[in-house]
């Protein structure tokens, strides 16, 4: 049996609701201001500061992917996605770089099986 003084469960939702102050542009700074109000009483004072301060960088850009052909590799090209075997099996990993010997690897593959791979690279990026 609970106890007489417990107090009621809120529901999900009013549990997670940040009170929103006339003069913050957002949700976002809200969240940040109720952080900082429990740093070093609830919350552990570093990670608040950690995790607030990841709020504020800069959304790393979005790279476009496209998918190829074998025959449409160039060396320096990244995978954009794992490459499995029919099995399942990570043949690649995501973030590879494509080096000569893998498009010709790919090349070889394609010809031998008379099948065309499709691999999904990231877009290159601006040159510098």
């Amino acid at each position: 049996m609970g106890s007489m003084n417990a107090m009621p469960a809120a529901a999900p939702a009013e549990r997670f609701r940040v009170p929103v102050v006339d003069d913050e542009p957002n949700v976002l700074s809200a969240l940040q201001r109720l952080l900082r109000s429990a740093a070093g009483q609830r919350l552990d004072a570093q990670i608040v500061a950690l995790f607030v301060e990841s709020l504020q960088a800069p959304a790393p850009p979005v790279r476009k992917r496209r998918t190829v052909t074998a025959a449409e590799l160039c060396v320096g090209m990244h995978l954009a996605e794992d490459l499995l075997s029919k099995d399942g099996l990570v043949l690649l990993a995501h973030g590879q770089v494509i080096d000569a010997a893998l498009i010709q690897h790919f090349r070889s593959h394609e010809i031998r099986n008379d099948q065309s791979l499709k691999l999904v690279v990231f877009d290159p990026g601006p040159t510098a």
